[in-house]
């Protein structure tokens, strides 16, 4: 069940991952996509690129207490983490939201994540 350097899997949450195609004016397309992550090498790139400290959920999401998310937005000049979500698995509720360097979710993100939330059968009430 190895990753290499210690790396540690988990199974997947049972919630479905989403992707939505916003059209914004002048004709750009946005892809939106919510991705679980599922192992340690993928939460260490993700406290990484977002500069806050969820490879320290490492833990829970073995334990199945937690579920680390990633909404991700794709334009011609590629893929851009957006932010990080924690979902308790248990009992489907979204618990804490974060954007880069642990900032609160922008508008037009949150309206994202309020799809997802709706898609996938999750409460959200954090901000």
């Amino acid at each position: 069940m190895g990753m290499g350097a210690g790396g540690k899997n988990w199974e997947r949450s049972g919630l479905k991952p989403f992707r939505y195609l916003e059209k914004r004016p002048g004709g750009v397309e946005l892809e939106w996509r919510m991705v679980e992550l599922l192992n340690s090498t993928a939460l260490h790139a993700e406290a990484g690129a977002m500069r806050h400290c969820v490879y320290s959920y490492t833990g829970r999401c073995m334990r199945r207490i937690s579920g680390i998310w990633s909404l991700r937005v794709r334009t011609e000049n590629g893929e851009k983490r957006v932010l990080t979500v924690e979902v308790n698995p248990r009992t489907r509720r979204i618990v804490q939201v974060r954007a880069a360097q642990n900032r609160r979710a922008g508008g037009r993100s949150y309206g994202i994540l309020r799809k997802w939330a709706q898609f996938a059968g999750v409460a959200l009430w954090v901000r």
